[in-house]
């Protein structure tokens, strides 16, 4: 019926690019309030391009713990240092950022998977707050 329809298939456009247009826009924001989390908690230690400091803070850019397993990335960053997940050989240590809410946790993660050359999957809130539920239980 749509196929047939000339006015039908306009609107089915339309719709489908509006849909687009918020999902895309809502995604930048996402990115864009993890770039602004990173600015304000990570940029000190792991530098504005994600290089860090050789022997102080590791690099972010191509990090197996960044580009790898979700819940060892949101571990790492949750317990900072004190994670299972931490690399040794850094003079600095980092702290836990628990204290995030779960969307920021995201959003910082899912920024920094993407930013620095990194492509990796974003990091959901359902990601974040299964782990925190988990550990909590522990």
């Amino acid at each position: 019926m749509i196929e047939n329809n000339p006015t039908m298939r306009v609107l089915g456009l339309l719709i489908a690019v509006i849909f687009a247009a918020k999902t895309a826009t809502a995604g930048d924001a996402f990115k864009q309030n993890g770039a602004k989390i990173y600015q304000t908690h990570c940029t000190v230690c792991h530098q504005d391009d994600g290089g860090g400091v050789p022997m102080m803070q590791p690099e972010l850019i191509g990090s197996p713990i960044v580009l790898g397993d979700k819940p060892a990335l949101i571990d790492m960053v949750f317990f900072g240092s004190d994670s299972k997940s931490a690399l040794g050989g850094f003079s600095n240590r980092m702290a836990g950022f628990d204290f995030l809410k779960d969307a920021e946790l995201a959003a910082l993660l899912t920024y920094i998977r993407s930013s620095f050359g990194n492509q990796a999957p974003a990091v959901s809130v359902q990601d974040v707050a299964a782990y925190r539920q988990k550990v909590q239980k522990k």
